[in-house]
């Protein structure tokens, strides 16, 4: 590919990762710079990343190599084999951002380039110079990488929190890069106890470090948070301090959710309560005494009592980095519910919601979550019979502009009699998001978005068993974030 078409390829890629035109003539370094920075390569081995992509690729987002004596192919800026990591799709492949996320993931973080020929040969040294001009080239600019729900690790691929019924929080990361026919969450890890006094229990950015963190109400009406600090923490486990920001969390709060309401790349507290207040907690932790989150909390809204809300979602739905809320109602109406704090009267967010669709009567749980990776949440659902229902976004072309007006059946069984806990997370990283399901018979399951390769372009048709022992005796919830 020429290098003239190679800079325009850049072009075109810088501008879709929403980064204005740089002063100096894009080239694929740059772009292989860009995206690695926002993967959380770090700087001082984003250069090394950088030079091994060149010499794979030359940092071409649409490389792909002839068949390998294996019949496999390399795929993308930094050639991921298409044998050796099949759970990073084509569609993941030959996206700039998600490649660099899935290299990211399998050298460990820029630890570990054996897996890369032209590293091992030492190819890769030529381009050290050119890598090093495209990383200067950044600035000190911060990586502009979107957050991942479930993502302990940072890696940009979820991992699997639960808490079980002896009051153990497990961590089973992902590493699904490495383990056996690549499957996720295959070691599992305790990372404390007493959480069986917990009553919600929810996960989310708070720190804004690209990390999860937690953050629960428990029995005697106290709100903790326990930042991950597994960079410092002994044995590199999470969640091992906790400490007490609020009171008053105990019975009277019916859900509790994390998200980034205010869009700064921190996640805020909201909840309803009995009386059917929605309370709004900015993050604030940069000016609050002692750096504690969730000081200072405001009604934003009434009428979310479960004598008129059956479920509620957070997610962002508009696309605009602050999350919006969904619900269904108990007499079957949708309703959707745009942040607009900025523009609403004292900067509280959701205070005009519309109706957006009707039949929702027999919903047992609702998601707010980007299936198709466009960077806007969609609307999964199972209903009372096992029936999967995926709702796509398509505000932008639906009339009204109403989001999830076509919704298809794309699955059964997934009744809460059957699949007992639910999560919609990005298990593969490739920026859409995946189902996973812990089983009353035990099994746990994860079912791979592959809309791309689908038939009818169906999310989720196939799932495989990736664990057992998650039956209701023992485990309490997966955490995400809402509860």
């Amino acid at each position: 590919m020429s290098r003239r078409l190679l800079a325009l390829l850049a072009a075109v890629f810088l501008a879709a990762a929403g980064l204005s035109a740089p002063a100096y003539a894009a080239t694929g370094a740059d772009l292989c710079a860009q995206v690695g920075l926002n993967a959380g390569f770090p700087r001082d081995r984003l250069v090394t990343a950088v030079a091994v992509a060149l010499a794979e690729s030359r940092c071409n987002p649409l490389a792909k190599s002839p068949p390998n004596h294996n019949g496999t192919i390399d795929r993308g800026l930094w050639q991921i084999n298409s044998g050796a990591h099949p759970e990073v799709s084509d569609a993941c492949a030959y996206d700039a951002q998600c490649n660099a996320n899935a290299a990211y993931r399998i050298s460990s973080g820029g630890t570990n380039w054996q897996p890369w020929s032209t590293y091992n040969n030492g190819a890769y040294r030529a381009y050290l110079s050119e890598a090093q001009a495209a990383v200067d080239r950044l600035g000190s600019q911060p990586p502009k990488r979107k957050h991942v729900d479930g993502d302990v690790s940072g890696d940009g691929s979820a991992d699997l929190l639960a808490t079980k019924t002896d009051g153990s929080l497990i961590y089973c990361p992902n590493n699904a890069a490495v383990n056996p026919d690549h499957l996720p969450f295959m070691d599992c890890v305790t990372t404390g106890g007493g959480w069986q006094n917990a009553t919600k229990v929810v996960e989310g950015d708070v720190s804004g470090d690209g990390s999860v963190d937690i953050v629960a109400a428990k029995s005697d009406g106290s709100l903790i948070y326990c930042p991950n600090n597994a960079a410092v923490n002994p044995d590199h486990l999470p969640f091992m301090d906790c400490a007490v920001t609020g009171s008053g969390w105990g019975s009277t709060v019916t859900h509790m959710f994390l998200g980034d309401v205010s869009g700064d790349g921190s996640a805020d507290l909201l909840a309803t309560k009995t009386d059917g207040s929605l309370i709004y907690c900015p993050n604030n932790a940069a000016v609050n005494p002692g750096h504690v989150p969730f000081l200072d909390c405001a009604t934003t809204g009434g009428g979310w009592d479960p004598a008129h809300v059956t479920n509620i979602a957070v997610g962002d739905v508009s696309g605009d980095g602050s999350v919006d809320i969904l619900a269904t109602k108990t007499d079957g109406s949708l309703i959707y519910c745009p942040n607009n704090a900025a523009t609403n009267p004292g900067h509280l967010p959701f205070m005009d919601c519309v109706t957006t669709g009707n039949g929702w009567t027999d919903t047992a749980q609702i998601f707010a979550a980007d299936v198709s990776g466009d960077g806007s949440a969609d609307l999964l659902a199972i209903k009372s019979d096992g029936t999967l229902v995926y709702c796509p976004n398509n505000a932008a072309v639906n009339p009204g502009h109403l989001p999830f007006m076509d919704c298809a059946n794309t699955g059964s069984g997934w009744q809460p009699s059957n699949a007992t806990h639910v999560l919609a997370v990005d298990v593969s990283g490739d920026g859409s998001v995946d189902l996973l399901a812990s089983k009353a018979d035990g099994s746990l399951i994860y079912c791979p978005n592959n809309a791309a390769t689908n038939p009818g372009h169906a999310p989720f048709v196939s799932c495989v068993t990736t664990g057992n022992g998650w039956q209701p005796s023992q485990v309490t919830r997966l955490l995400a974030n809402n509860a």
